[in-house]
C-alpha cells in the first residue's frame, strides 16, 4: 500500500515642518536660530526611506553579483545525489545515444546525466495498467554565459531542443553551472520509453528520498 500511496502522489503530479517665523522686529543672527524640532513621525518616515533605499540597495547588488562556478563535474553532483539518497538510487547508464545529442545541442547545455531510482507495483497496486514508477534527478551542466544559463536563473525553466522543436522542463534549480530537475513517471517493466510523460517535481518533495537529494544539491559548494 505504501508503493500504491507513493504512486497515487506521483500520477496526480503527472497528471509583495515649518519653523516658527521670527519677529520681524527683532534681528535674528545665525547662532540664535533654533533648528526646527523632528517630530516622530518624520522621524519614522525618514527611517523607513533609509531602510528601504538600504533594502534596494542590497538587492541589487545580489542581482549583479556573478554566480560561482563550482569546481566539480556532473558525475561529481550525481555522487553527491547518490551519497544522500542511499542504495535504492542509481546512475541511470542506458540513456540512448540520440537523447543524449539531442540535449547537449540544446543551446546552452555542455553536459548531462541521470540518476534515480525504479519501483515495481503488482496487481491492484499498478496504476492504469503501468508497473513500474521511475523518480529521476536530471543533472545539467550549463555554460554560464549563454542565455539559457540566464533564463533558467531568471525563470527556473530549461529549455531542450529536439530538431525544429523544443519544450521547456520547470523546476529547473541551480547551484553554480549546474541545473538539477527531479521528475517522476510511469512505465512498464524496463522499457526505455516513458509510458506517461515525465513530469516535473516541486518542492518540498514528498516521494521516496527525492527531499534528500535536492537538499544535497543546493549545499554544494
Amino acid at each position: 500500500m505504501k508503493r500504491k500511496a507513493i504512486a497515487a502522489i506521483l500520477l496526480s503530479a503527472v497528471l509583495l515642518s515649518a519653523c516658527s517665523k521670527p519677529d520681524a522686529t527683532t534681528p535674528t543672527t545665525l547662532a540664535e536660530t533654533e533648528t526646527p524640532a523632528t517630530t516622530a513621525a518624520e522621524t519614522t518616515e525618514a527611517t523607513t526611506e533609509d531602510t528601504e533605499a538600504t533594502e534596494a540597495t542590497e538587492a541589487s547588488e545580489k542581482a549583479a553579483a556573478p554566480a560561482v562556478r563550482l569546481d566539480k563535474t556532473v558525475d561529481d553532483v550525481i555522487q553527491v545525489i547518490l551519497n544522500a539518497t542511499g542504495d535504492e538510487y542509481f546512475v541511470f547508464a542506458d540513456d540512448a545515444d540520440m537523447w543524449q545529442a539531442t540535449i547537449k545541442n540544446s543551446e546552452g547545455i555542455v553536459d548531462y546525466k541521470t540518476c534515480g531510482y525504479i519501483s515495481r507495483l503488482e496487481g491492484d497496486d499498478m496504476i492504469d495498467g503501468y508497473n513500474t514508477i521511475y523518480i529521476v534527478f536530471e543533472v545539467y551542466e550549463l555554460d554560464m554565459d549563454s542565455e539559457q544559463y540566464k533564463h533558467v536563473c531568471e525563470n527556473g525553466e530549461l529549455t531542450i531542443s529536439r530538431g525544429e522543436d523544443s519544450f521547456t522542463k520547470k523546476h529547473a534549480f541551480v547551484n553554480g553551472q549546474f541545473v538539477l530537475i527531479a521528475c517522476g513517471a510511469l512505465c512498464n517493466d524496463d522499457e526505455f520509453h516513458y509510458g506517461t510523460d515525465p513530469q516535473e517535481l516541486e518542492p518540498p518533495y514528498t516521494i521516496g528520498k527525492v527531499q534528500e537529494g535536492y537538499d544535497a544539491f543546493i549545499a554544494l559548494k
